[in-house]
């Protein structure tokens, strides 16, 4: 333990005099003591104590604990490139999604800055160096790789750009080593190369089968020659190896955290002082009585949460007639709502119904939660148009796919029989119907073809707001002036892969 401001220990050693110059006052007449009150000079001998406990809060004791961080000098820069290439398959389930999971389990455990670019033949920071996990993270996710056009592997380029930041660099290269034979790397950087691909290959997959280049199969297998430029060599299932050599970057600080302590000399004092000035304590004598019986109601509340633990665990047991005589009779919303899932296990949907209807609650969670297993119930005993309703108030507390999906199934089946199409119409109208008829006819399929426009613009609106609810924000786009960056010259790519 030690003292912030310890120099307010010194006025305790002034205020210990205290204790002799307080006396106890006898008095000069003598009188019995059945007349005397009891005299409170014995509280008062107190004061002192009372004001030493304040010097020692004014001192501010705190304890310290010591706290080890560890820091890196420099941050760490990893390439992820994006060419065709990476879409092979020798890899499971491609290249691509195998790096990309790797370099999120890098992200997670490293304890240094990190920079994130992705490259093709053109190099793209898409997050420059920090140490927030989630924003490299949610950068990573964020690329879509079906815009970008550029589609071959240009390492030097990203050398050079990388080269640019000031210091000594580790750059990770993620890749499967490009079409590359002889580079230049710049002397500022350690390149730590994970081998994203295997020494057999594989084919590249495209929309229309397979990538063909002057009418052959092209097979796209790990490039060893930049091997001969790479610090570090990795193979793709070794990638976390790369923490173990930057160690010698990162720095170990120890620091002290404090603990402050002046509190409870503070609240020893306030209590002194209490029973000296005031009749608390007497009275919280006289309520002790009461507090026995207050016991009572808490050992009742105690019973209540055994026979909700015990009726938690028989419907995780399955045992759900079971767990409804526990949840029975228990003042509490969980209870309640616990009742009415035991309930709908066991088929008694309208039992449930009226259990989840008395529910009252502000939490958003647990309403969307409410009015879902209200839409399950009213769907299983085929009431559709309040089971759709039901739907619908749950996804606007609390949007997902499942729900936006048994909305569009019971639309559909709330819907009235499908109109024909035009093309579908068995009858023909005859000639000598004359011209009523084919007004008739002419009218009756310009409703159609009226009818089908206008759902179909219900139905554009409905997955638009389909899609507006089950949007989430894991993941931002980015902009289509970054995809420019890396876009610029696919034109001229000689080996686009």
């Amino acid at each position: 333990m030690s003292f912030e401001a310890g120099y307010w220990l010194i006025l305790i050693i002034p205020t210990l005099l205290l204790f002799w110059i307080i006396k106890e006052k006898k008095d000069s007449i003598p009188l019995p003591k059945e007349l005397i009150i009891e005299q409170s000079s014995n509280k008062i001998k107190l004061l002192p104590l009372v004001l030493i406990l304040l010097f020692i809060a004014l001192a501010r004791p705190m304890q310290l604990t010591p706290k080890t961080s560890t820091t890196s000098l420099q941050p760490l820069f990893i390439a992820l490139d994006m060419s065709a290439s990476m879409r092979a398959k020798d890899l499971k389930p491609n290249r691509l999604i195998f790096a990309k999971k790797a370099i999120k389990e890098l992200i997670q455990k490293a304890n240094s800055k990190i920079a994130l670019i992705v490259f093709t033949s053109n190099p793209l920071i898409i997050a420059p160096p920090t140490s927030d996990k989630a924003i490299l993270l949610q950068a990573l996710n964020s690329i879509d790789p079906k815009n970008i056009m550029t589609k071959s592997t240009n390492i030097q380029k990203l050398l050079n750009f990388v080269s640019k930041f000031q210091g000594n660099i580790d750059l990770v290269l993620f890749s499967d080593g490009g079409e590359e034979k002889i580079l230049h790397k710049p002397k500022n950087i350690r390149l730590h190369f994970v081998q994203i691909a295997t020494k057999e290959g594989a084919l590249i997959p495209t929309n229309e089968g397979y990538l063909k280049h002057n009418g052959k199969l092209v097979v796209t297998r790990l490039n060893q020659a930049i091997n001969q430029y790479a610090d570090f060599i990795y193979p793709y299932d070794k990638y976390l190896d790369v923490l173990e050599n930057i160690e010698a970057k990162i720095t170990k600080t120890q620091t002290m955290d404090k603990i402050e302590l002046f509190f409870i000399p503070l609240f020893i004092a306030t209590i002194l002082l209490l029973y000296i000035y005031t009749t608390l304590f007497e009275k919280i004598r006289s309520f002790i009585p009461f507090m026995i019986i207050l016991a009572f109601p808490l050992h009742a509340s105690l019973l209540d949460e055994w026979k909700l633990q015990k009726g938690y665990k028989a419907y995780y047991n399955k045992e759900y007639k079971k767990s409804l005589k526990y949840f029975q009779n228990l003042p509490y919303l969980e209870a309640r709502y616990a009742q009415a899932m035991a309930l709908m296990k066991l088929g008694k949907y309208k039992e449930a119904i009226n259990i989840l209807q008395s529910i009252k609650t502000k939490d958003i969670a647990l309403k969307a939660k409410i009015y879902k297993n209200l839409g399950v119930c009213y769907e299983k005993i085929r009431k559709y148009d309040e089971a759709l309703q039901y739907y619908v108030l749950a996804a606007q507390y609390k949007p997902n796919s499942d729900l936006i999906k048994k909305i569009e199934v019971l639309a559909l089946k709330k819907r009235p029989k499908k109109l024909l199409l035009p093309f579908s119409k068995k009858k023909i109208v005859k000639k000598e119907h004359g011209k009523k008829d084919k007004g008739k006819s002419a009218g009756s399929s310009n409703l159609q073809t009226a009818a089908l426009a206008s759902s179909s613009r219900g139905g554009k609106k409905t997955k638009q707001k389909s899609q507006s609810i089950t949007q989430k924000g894991s993941s931002m786009p980015l902009g289509s002036r970054l995809y420019d960056l890396i876009n610029k010259g696919y034109i001229h790519e000689k080996h686009p892969w």
